[in-house]
């Protein structure tokens, strides 16, 4: 195998194995590739390896949009913002929103609760029936929740001597 890193054999060198044990990288590769120090766990954007420091500090538009902080692991997406999946709430049950939802102002509704709220409000007979369930001004929209970004991950030592 080559190394990630250096491109060289990893054959015959103490080397360490990461990413589900398919990328193997010299001992003395796996360093960060912005500050070079010595990588006890790490992160990959763009095919580098970043410490974590690294990583918060090239990716501050990366933040979570409720809590400000660097999201790592799971991201929700909604027109190029970004937020912890767990962060994404509904504004009125509080529970994370997945998939479909309704906006309203700066408030996000998941559509259980949007759809039990306007079973609430009477609608007049000379609305139609048939688009009563989003009122005028109301925005919907879709999360997207993906691994796109990677976790800190512990390094996993090659067997090899």
């Amino acid at each position: 195998m080559e190394c990630f890193i250096c491109g060289k054999s990893t054959e015959q060198t103490p080397s360490v194995v990461i990413e589900n044990k398919t990328v193997y990288v010299h001992k003395g590769c796996f360093r960060c590739s912005v500050c070079g120090c010595r990588l006890d766990g790490y992160l990959i954007k763009n095919h580098e390896l970043c410490c974590v420091d690294c990583y918060q500090n090239r990716n501050v538009n990366e933040t979570c949009q409720k809590c400000g902080k660097i999201i790592t692991g799971k991201i929700a997406r909604v027109d190029g913002k970004f937020w912890h999946p767990q962060c994404f709430i509904c504004s009125l049950c509080n529970k994370p929103i997945e998939g479909d939802f309704i906006e309203k102002g700066q408030q996000h509704i998941c559509l259980k609760c949007h759809r039990n709220e306007v079973q609430i409000k009477p609608i007049s007979s000379s609305q139609d029936l048939t688009n009563s369930s989003i009122e005028p001004n109301t925005l919907s929209g879709r999360t997207e929740t993906t691994d796109e970004k990677m976790k800190p991950n512990d390094i996993t030592k090659n067997i090899q001597s």
